[in-house]
This record gives structure tokens, C-alpha cells and sequence, in this order.
């Protein structure tokens, strides 16, 4: 009997959050399914049982650069393509990963194809689209004038959920549906040896892209308020403010408390984690942050900026779309602090490195926590939402 066909639609598979979310999907469905994996840019840089599986780029070589303009001119071509191959291969479910390909998927809907089109937005719409900039006026307008078409909707957070109904008027069937984090091979990965970093001092770790949204600046001006106490932050990731990022940590005279471990195979992130003593994260913005899953995973206490979306879901169970920390706020599974506020963060630094007794509360909290993402649990409900909508075309 043949399997049943699942288009799964996503600009790339370069190595990130949502990308990483669409790789475990693949190695996890496709013996279930006959998995149609379409691109804008072939670019895959995870491991795919490829000969298992239908690759199709429907942009070709095409680079997909910064001309926000020029990508939005493009869609309806790109949707055309993108129907007809629907159409060729008799696929009548596709999952759309991000809002460009939702974008083009929810245009496929609109040309007149009758399958079920399922979207995932990763990003929180109100900041990722400034209203004052013209880019971010044309992005509401996609989301409030296409999105609807969809006949699913697959948030990876509540606070994503909350901001497209309440601002937006997407009233589309959702359902929130997090990131998962494969516990066992999380805790293989743990066991591996770091021989590059001493940990016998208090050691805090970072890891996130050298972007805007992660707020790096936030993160070097609470160690500098913290002055010469006996703790370091290893920073890893890539990206490109690595220039600027540098050039704080010179400014700010704080290069003696940063062991720089630069990009790192994800493959070994975890074992750092698991010897380090914290997790610090600051980003502005977040879909829902897979570190935050990963550094739980490993035991390790952590600090997060309250920011839109996903740490308070993660770290709190008392969520609610307007609730946001004004200072330190010892939530049930982390410490949250308000973005963009240095002296806060610097003071919750310095409480996890005194109060031993909260650190190991959290530490012991920690893994728990994780358990509730695991693999096995979102794949389920992944499965029970491809089934529904598989059936539902038919």
C-alpha cells in the first residue's frame, strides 16, 4: 500500500531553530510518510535520509537575497511553481515552515488548490514587522490578507498564538505546538569531553547567534557591571555582529572574563552546558528558543530575558499574553528578567552565583522541566495533526 504524500515547505535547511524542527520531522516521519521536502534554495545541512524522501527547489538557484521588495514581486510566480507540483505529484496536505513559504502557500489556496494547507509561523508578527518601517507594513499586510486561508495553523508558542488573533484577525483552526528536544540523545551528547574550557571558576554560558535579536550588548554590560568577581561567560555562536561584539568587549575592558568558543558543531554545545554552572539568555525576541529546552535538558539553571516568546512559557506555568517581569522574578523554573536591563540582569547573575541553595533548586527543577518536550511527545501530536489533515483530503 503506498504511503500517504506530505509536502513539507521551508526557504532552506541551513542550521537553525525552525530548520532543525523540520530536519527531526523528516527522520522521523518518513517511513510514515511519503515526504515531498520543497525548498526555495537547495541548501541542507543536516543529516536527511535523502534517498528516502523527494527534495524539489522551486526557486532553482536563485539567491533569495535582502530586497524585501523584490521577494514579495516573486511570490505569486513562486506559488504558481509551487501549485503545480502540488498538482504533478497528487500531494494534497503541505506543511509551510515560516512565513515566506506560508506566504506562498496561503497564494496557492487563493489560485485554487484544494488540499490542506498547514501553516507554522516561528516568529512573534507584531516584532518581527515594525509598524513605522515599510517592510514591516507590508509584512501585517500579508499576514492579516493571507494567512486565513490556511486550514491550520501551527504556532510553536502561546504568545505567537495570542499576538496573530488578537492583532491580526486570523481566525484560522490553531493549534500550539512546541519545539521538541530528543532527551535521549541529548543526554549521549552531555557525556562528551571538553578539553578547551577550565570550569573551576563560576561559569556561565551563551549560546546564541551574533544577531540583533539575541542582544549580546545587553549580556556584556551586566559583566561589566559585575566588575572583578571570580566567574566567566563562554560565548558561543557566529553571525554577523561578531565584529561589534568584540569590539564591546575591548571597550568595556571585559575580554579576561569571556572564554570566545566562536561557532560550535551543535553536536557539542550540549557538553558545555552540562559543566557549565548557568544559562544566560537575553534575546530581544524569540519563536521558542530550542537553547532554553537544551540547557534545561542538561540540568543547568537558567536566566532569560521575558521577551516575546516562548521563555515565559517554557519557565513559568503561569502564563498570560499581557504578563511581563519588571525586575527579578524567581519563576518556577528559571529566573526571567526584563529585556534591555543590564542592572537587573547583572543582579540576577550575581544571586544564582551566591544562593546555592536556589541554584540547586532549579538545577534539580531543570530536568523535569524538559521532559515535557520531548520528542515522543511532540512527534504525537505532529502525527495526529498530518493524519487529520491527510484524511481530510481525501
Amino acid at each position: 500500500m503506498a504511503k500517504p504524500k506530505l509536502a513539507i515547505f521551508i526557504n532552506t535547511l541551513e542550521v537553525a531553530g525552525s530548520e532543525k524542527v523540520v530536519a527531526l520531522l523528516i527522520n522521523y516521519f518518513y517511513q510514515e510518510f511519503d515526504i515531498h521536502l520543497i525548498l526555495l534554495k537547495k541548501i541542507i545541512q543536516y543529516d536527511l535520509p535523502l534517498d528516502k524522501i523527494t527534495v524539489k527547489a522551486i526557486n532553482g538557484n536563485n539567491f533569495l537575497g535582502d530586497n524585501k521588495f523584490q521577494n514579495t514581486l516573486k511570490m505569486p510566480f513562486l506559488a504558481s511553481k509551487l501549485k503545480k507540483y502540488l498538482q504533478q505529484q497528487g500531494i494534497d496536505t503541505c506543511l509551510c515552515v515560516l512565513n515566506r513559504p506560508s506566504f506562498i502557500g496561503a497564494l496557492v489556496k487563493w489560485m485554487g488548490w484544494k488540499g490542506q494547507l498547514i501553516v507554522s509561523i516561528r516568529t512573534h508578527t507584531s516584532l518581527q514587522y515594525p509598524a513605522h518601517t515599510l517592510a514591516g507594513k507590508t509584512g501585517r499586510w500579508l499576514v492579516r490578507n493571507l494567512l486565513n486561508r490556511a486550514d491550520l495553523m501551527l504556532p510553536n508558542s502561546k504568545g505567537i498564538e495570542a499576538d496573530l488573533k488578537m492583532h491580526y484577525g486570523i481566525n484560522s483552526p490553531s493549534r500550539v505546538i512546541y519545539n521538541p528536544i530528543d532527551l535521549a540523545l541529548h543526554k549521549q551528547l552531555m557525556q562528551r569531553p571538553v578539553e578547551d574550557v577550565r570550569f573551576d571558576k563560576f561559569t556561565f554560558v551563551h549560546v546564541g547567534r551574533f544577531d540583533a535579536a539575541k542582544n549580546h550588548q545587553l549580556l556584556l554590560e551586566a559583566i561589566h557591571r559585575l566588575g572583578d568577581q571570580p566567574f566567566q561567560v563562554l560565548l558561543i555562536g557566529y553571525g554577523p555582529l561578531e565584529e561589534k561584539i568584540r569590539n564591546t568587549m575591548e571597550e568595556l575592558h571585559i575580554k579576561s572574563k569571556i572564554v570566545w568558543l566562536g561557532y560550535q558543531e551543535a553536536n557539542q554545545v550540549a557538553a558545555y552546558m552540562k559543566n557549565a554552572h548557568c544559562h544566560v539568555m537575553t534575546s530581544r525576541v524569540e519563536g521558542f528558543p530550542n537553547v532554553l529546552l537544551e540547557a534545561l535538558a542538561c540540568g543547568l539553571p537558567v536566566i532569560s530575558t521575558d521577551c516575546e516568546s516562548g521563555p515565559r512559557e517554557i519557565l513559568s506555568v503561569d502564563w498570560a499574553p499581557t504578563k511581563k517581569c519588571t525586575g527579578i522574578e524567581l519563576s518556577d523554573f528559571g529566573i526571567l528578567v526584563p529585556i534591555n536591563k543590564a542592572d537587573v540582569l547583572a543582579q540576577a547573575m550575581q544571586l544564582m552565583m551566591e544562593d546555592e541553595a536556589m541554584r540547586q533548586r532549579y538545577a534539580g527543577l531543570a530536568a523535569e522541566r524538559a521532559t515535557g518536550f520531548d520528542i515522543s511527545l511532540i512527534m504525537q501530536q505532529y502525527a495526529d495533526v498530518f493524519k487529520k489533515c491527510i484524511d481530510g483530503a481525501k
